[in-house]
């Protein structure tokens, strides 16, 4: 159950970082310092909340960064290297 619930932690970290890293200053042109307030804040509540250990917590940030990655590399390449281009990267 705690890999399961590491790997739940871990999506949910990594979709939050990439809706706002790339979608929030894009859509909503908020400007990156806040989108990154905003992922903090979020990140900083969702730990409080859960009472997991603190080793399970750093576990789900390094796995949700993973994440993050992923999804970059797999838009990237569904829209054949156009989306970096486009967001700038």
């Amino acid at each position: 159950m705690l890999a399961l619930r590491l790997l739940i932690y871990s999506f949910i970290c990594g979709i939050l970082l990439y809706l706002t890293i790339v979608v929030l200053p894009e859509v909503i042109n908020l400007p990156e310092a806040i989108s990154e307030m905003i992922f903090f804040a979020v990140i900083v509540i969702f730990f409080i909340a859960s009472e997991e250990k603190w080793w399970v917590k750093l576990c789900t940030l390094f796995l949700g960064v993973a994440v993050f990655m992923a999804i970059l590399i797999l838009l990237s390449t569904l829209t054949n290297g156009d989306f970096p281009k486009k967001f700038g990267y």
